[in-house]
């Protein structure tokens, strides 16, 4: 069926991990010119319409086993895959494909992974089994690397890279500005937007949110939009804040593609990221940002970038928060360029360790 077989977060309507699945493709079609690619999706179907790839259902395991009798190679990733705190049992589904392509005797690499946490014994003990038995590992950050040791994996060589979003172009903003003043964009004056999700622990960070944009909006005179980054749990979360707030937002309704995503950012004077693929939008478009703390790769990824958290969900307050995007917005764009082409390298890293592996095993590619 095709020669790399890629297993993630895909199809699900995430601007995040359509944006790995689109950069991880755009980087073996450099790397590996003329390797066929077979993705495993929930929407296979709409995989290869948008990819022109061939798409294998996540459920269809009959179908994996047939694409394995011929495939090279299974890149599990990127993305959190490899944690037991979102889900109790998406970690075993991601690590029972990994076991079906060994099993197979088909190499096998974690590619550009952000591990952990990982919680629970029996989550411990299968990941500790079956990464044992990858063949090499790329992680986004230091603390994925710290993880995989403390769980006990030390037999596959680990590699620290980059997310594999950071090696994607910037994209212009003219279908973005399009799509902003169909929702009511004047384009008169500066744009904060706002990519959030809902979250477990509290709805009050929601009730902040309004607030600090209802400040914003009354003390800077800006225009605020939220942007949905998986339409399916963000748009919720936009609805409960539209119910909380005084002024009048804008409001993005339904699934954009990744380059949509891009191009509205580069529009935004200010990004307020809970996203962690919004906050890497914006960085990749030199778009100011202030990020919000739910999760350590959020930290991770500010950290890299010589940002810190302006607060967590927990202990995020109005009126801290709108300070702080009112600094950003004497920000200059494009502060970043020099991280940002350092990174954009370290983030190609990923797909050179494919061709690595594919040498190690074939001995060209």
């Amino acid at each position: 069926m095709a020669d790399i077989v890629l297993s993630g977060y895909y199809g699900f309507g995430n601007a995040g991990d359509e944006a790995m699945l689109l950069s991880i493709l755009e980087a073996l079609g450099r790397e590996c010119p003329g390797y066929t690619v077979a993705v495993i999706s929930g929407r296979p179907k709409e995989i290869e319409r948008t990819y022109g790839v061939k798409g294998i259902h996540r459920l269809d395991y009959f179908r994996m086993f047939s694409a394995f009798r011929k495939a090279k190679l299974l890149l599990s990733g990127g993305g959190s895959l490899l944690q037991d705190v979102t889900s109790h049992r998406s970690i075993f589904y991601y690590l029972s494909v990994l076991r079906l392509a060994q099993w197979m005797k088909v190499p096998t690499m974690l590619y550009a992974q952000g591990i952990g946490p990982v919680i629970r014994p029996k989550a411990q003990a299968a990941l500790r089994k079956v990464v044992n038995q990858v063949d090499l590992i790329t992680v986004r950050d230091e603390k994925s690397k710290a993880e995989l040791a403390r769980l006990g994996v030390d037999k596959p060589p680990i590699y620290v890279t980059a997310d594999p979003v950071l090696s994607l172009s910037p994209e212009n903003s003219d279908r973005g500005l399009e799509i902003l003043k169909a929702a009511g964009y004047q384009g008169k004056k500066p744009l904060v937007g706002f990519a959030v999700r809902d979250w477990a622990q509290s709805a009050n960070y929601l009730t902040e949110i309004a607030e600090a944009a209802d400040r914003l909006i009354r003390e800077q005179n800006v225009d605020v939009v939220f942007l949905p980054m998986q339409w399916s749990e963000d748009g919720e979360a936009a609805r409960k804040i539209r119910e909380r707030m005084k002024e009048k937002g804008i409001f993005l309704e339904g699934e954009f593609k990744v380059r949509e995503h891009l191009s509205c950012i580069k529009n935004l004077d200010v990004l307020v990221g809970v996203r962690l693929h919004g906050l890497i939008f914006a960085f990749l478009s030199g778009t100011p940002l202030v990020g919000l703390s739910y999760d350590p790769k959020i930290d991770s990824f500010l950290e890299l970038i010589g940002e810190r958290p302006a607060a967590s969900l927990a202990e995020v307050s109005a009126a801290d928060l709108a300070l702080k995007v009112s600094e950003k917005l004497e920000s200059e764009r494009g502060e970043n360029d020099e991280c940002r082409e350092k990174l954009k390298k370290v983030s190609e890293e990923n797909a050179l360790q494919v061709v690595s592996l594919l040498r190690r095993f074939y001995g060209t590619i």
